[in-house]
């Protein structure tokens, strides 16, 4: 794990990712880069919280902001693909897995598991959210 995911993730940093407040995002993160790899007592990171949150151009600024977080996973071993599965954000999942084909490896995040041993798709699928799977 990074030295910086250790570091406990401030409310102020929480409420921003939850919130969808990108500018502030992009504050935090001029400020002090750090502030990004923090971590809720779940590991969830900046972008796992906004991911939750369905905060769309947040979660982007993120991804722009920190490319890696996009492979980072929580305490359930969930990536913020699996997230965006889970709560449906088609969006956010192409947008994922474009960035991860631009960084190497769209297979290494579709096939990545959780602790439960699920694929994102997976997750999409029993979550109800099937128009992720076929798109």
């Amino acid at each position: 794990m990074e030295e910086g995911r250790q570091n406990r993730m401030d409310p102020v940093v929480f409420q921003a990712a939850s919130s969808g407040d990108s500018s502030f995002i992009e504050e935090l993160a001029e400020s002090n880069s750090s502030n990004l790899l923090q971590v809720t007592i779940e590991k969830n990171t900046v972008l796992h919280v906004a991911l939750q949150f369905k905060n769309f151009e947040a979660a982007t600024k993120i991804v722009n902001l920190s490319p890696t977080l996009v492979h980072e996973t929580n305490s359930k071993g969930n990536t913020p693909l699996h997230v965006a599965a889970r709560v449906g954000d088609i969006e956010m999942v192409k947008l994922l897995l474009k960035l991860d084909v631009e960084t190497g490896g769209r297979q290494q995040l579709l096939s990545m598991v959780n602790q439960d041993g699920d694929t994102a798709l997976h997750v999409a699928v029993r979550c109800g959210n099937i128009e992720i799977v076929e798109d």
